[in-house]
C-alpha cells in the first residue's frame, strides 16, 4: 500500500445504550473498524447519534459520544460529531446522497462476533 494519503469520509451510525452511559459493543467494532481505515487513509471520521423516538438523556448521551471522539482525536484522527432528532437509517444515507460520507459504517446492537457492517 502507498503511502500517500487518499482522505475521504467515513460516517459511522453510533449506538448509545439505553442507560446513555456506554457506546455499544456493535458501534464500538464500527468504530474501530472505521478507524483503522482512517488512519491508513488520512480519512475524517464523522460519528453520528440520533436519538430519534427514545427517551435520552443528551447529558450523558453527549458525554458518551464526546469520550469515544476524544479517544479517536488523541490517535491523531480527525474526528466530527453530529447529534440529530432523525431516523438513523435517514440521517445516514441523507448524508451519503449529499456527498458528506464515503462509506458508511454500522454496528449490530450488542452483538460481539460480527459486529460491524460496512455499507
Amino acid at each position: 500500500m502507498s503511502s500517500k494519503k487518499a482522505g475521504g469520509k467515513l460516517l459511522i451510525g453510533v449506538d448509545v445504550l439505553d442507560y446513555g452511559r456506554a457506546i455499544s459493543q456493535g458501534s464500538q467494532a464500527a468504530i474501530e473498524q472505521a478507524s483503522w481505515l482512517a488512519h491508513i487513509s488520512g480519512a475524517t471520521l464523522t460519528l453520528l447519534y440520533s436519538h430519534h423516538k427514545r427517551p435520552s438523556n443528551p447529558i450523558f448521551e453527549q458525554q458518551a459520544i464526546a469520550d469515544v471522539a476524544d479517544k479517536l482525536i488523541k490517535r491523531k484522527l480527525q474526528v466530527e460529531v453530529v447529534v440529530c432528532e432523525d431516523h438513523p437509517s435517514d440521517a445516514m444515507t441523507d448524508r451519503a446522497q449529499a456527498g458528506e460520507a464515503d462509506m458508511l459504517f454500522v454496528g449490530k446492537r450488542n452483538r460481539v462476533e460480527g459486529a460491524a457492517t460496512t455499507l
